[in-house]
């Protein structure tokens, strides 16, 4: 219970207010005022795309001081295992992130009859999946049979990467990296740039086309990885798509993300998710989410697909915008898979 808060009136003693002492006492309402304010001080609409183009090329620079990336050494990776299976040919591979350290993914491809390079899809695995994540991998099978590489990395500190219990190693990691500037996202997104430098040095990959899809984190780690990896000609969040200010304002008050790995400090100074599937325009976006996933705030998907929408009508080009919004369930289910399919066939083949 709160501490109670006296009411005093004509100098004589009142009576307890309870429902006060939370405006007086909640560092979490304060912390939702802060963001009000400073989700206010950014822009909600561009009246032409010169305004737009101007604001992109202001935050998109202090975003990237904010996320931290390292450098892109040069590329170094290593097939260990390679396995027939039905139409489709499974590998593993080690590719380099940076220093010493690598990713571990399966590359699912074709196995017979293909004479030309092939359209990739880089999946992003949500958050505790790794690339054995049935659900991913079932897709790569059918895609293959379309005619696409799939590639599915493991996310630190997931799959061959894990670092010792999910809780303690997500604590590590998060902790470990702000402390040098490098926020957990920016660490994902970077494990989905550095599978583009990957891919263009396979023989067989058409880097002209290469696309990216991602499920609930898997997205979140595609807002980063999509705008500042140029190369993803083709984007496709699926159960990933609100704003920082929405879950601050409103989710939190019924629950919370499953831990801070999201966040991005200081991101509310400088843009908000909106504006970052704004900067993707003229590139081709396809937005779908779950409508029973409440921790992705409605009212965050409206204003990105709003402002998403206007952006690509200024570059001329709205056939290259699509959102929905479906009664699924948390996964990529099947129509949002054939969605997916579709789109990546439109625009990548």
């Amino acid at each position: 219970m709160g501490v109670p808060i006296q009411q005093e009136a004509a100098g004589k003693p009142g009576t307890y207010r309870y429902a006060e002492a939370r405006s007086r006492y909640s560092m979490l309402g304060y912390l939702q005022e802060r963001t009000t304010e400073a989700a206010a001080r950014l822009p909600a609409s561009f009246a032409t795309l010169r305004e737009w183009e101007s604001y992109k090329a202001d935050f998109l620079p202090r975003l990237a001081s904010l996320l931290g990336f390292p450098e892109r050494a040069p590329m170094r990776s290593e097939l260990l295992d390679s396995r027939h299976v039905n139409q489709y040919v499974r590998e593993r591979v080690d590719y380099h992130f940076d220093g010493t350290h690598y990713v571990a993914c399966h590359v699912i491809r074709p196995a017979h009859g293909v004479s030309r390079t092939l359209p990739v899809i880089v999946i992003s695995p949500g958050w505790f999946e790794d690339k054995w994540a049935a659900t991913y991998n079932h897709i790569a099978e059918r895609w293959a049979e379309a005619g696409f590489i799939t590639l599915i990395p493991d996310h630190a500190p997931f799959g061959e990467s894990d670092d010792g219990s999910t809780q303690a190693a997500m604590i590590s990691v998060m902790g470990t990296g702000m402390a040098i500037g490098m926020p957990y996202e920016a660490l994902r997104a970077f494990e989905l740039m550095r599978a583009v430098d990957y891919l263009v040095t396979r023989d067989d990959v058409d880097p002209e086309r290469i696309g990216i899809a991602g499920l609930c984190q898997g997205s979140i780690d595609l807002w980063w990885a999509a705008t500042f990896e140029p190369r993803f000609k083709a984007i496709a969040p699926v159960c990933g798509t609100t704003t920082y200010e929405a879950w601050a304002r409103e989710m939190i008050h019924f629950r919370a993300l499953g831990d801070a790995s999201p966040y991005v400090p200081g991101l509310l100074h400088v843009c908000d998710t909106q504006h970052i599937y704004a900067s993707w325009a003229p590139r081709p976006v396809l937005i779908q989410n779950n409508i029973n996933d409440n921790w992705w705030p409605l009212s965050g998907f409206d204003q990105v697909v709003d402002l998403s929408a206007a952006i690509f009508d200024f570059y001329g080009c709205p056939e290259r915008f699509a959102a929905h919004l479906d009664n699924q369930v948390h996964d990529i289910t099947p129509l949002f898979e054939s969605r997916l399919l579709s789109f990546f066939r439109g625009w990548l083949c």
